[in-house]
């Protein structure tokens, strides 16, 4: 598996909350030594946040509460 693909799958782990106590700690630490990597968990959360709104447009759209 290439780097970037096991770090994306390791972020989301982190963003979800998926990771063990001690597996937290140390990719805490490891933003703090690795700069690209803090800067990589920043734009990935602002990824699922997006599908998050993106989801919660689509179910306004289907009840009828947002309209264009």
């Amino acid at each position: 598996m290439r780097k970037s693909l096991r770090d994306t799958e390791t972020i989301d782990r982190f963003l979800l909350g998926q990771m063990c106590p001690e597996e937290e700690e140390a990719f805490r630490v490891r933003m703090l030594v690795e700069g690209k990597l803090h800067e990589d968990v920043r734009l990935q959360r602002r990824a699922h946040l997006v599908i998050q709104l993106d989801a919660i447009f689509e179910r306004l759209m289907r009840e009828g509460a947002i309209t264009f």
